[in-house]
């Protein structure tokens, strides 16, 4: 059987090599700490992941 399953993924969500994402950081927080977290996120128009690169980036020193 050649029959192709059909199920080839979210291909308009992919990203050009170029705007790909490879590394992933891991934290524990409070359940509350995540919760104010996403708020002031959705707020701002942002996820939750482009805040925290935002609020990261703001003070970060070189």
């Amino acid at each position: 059987m050649d029959k192709k399953h059909g199920m080839t993924g979210l291909r308009n969500a992919a990203k050009r090599d170029d705007q790909k994402k490879a590394a992933n950081v891991v934290i524990r927080c409070e359940m509350s700490e995540k919760s104010g977290w996403v708020k002031t996120a959705q707020s701002e128009g942002l996820t939750l992941s482009a805040w925290i690169i935002k609020a990261l980036n703001n003070v970060r020193k070189f």
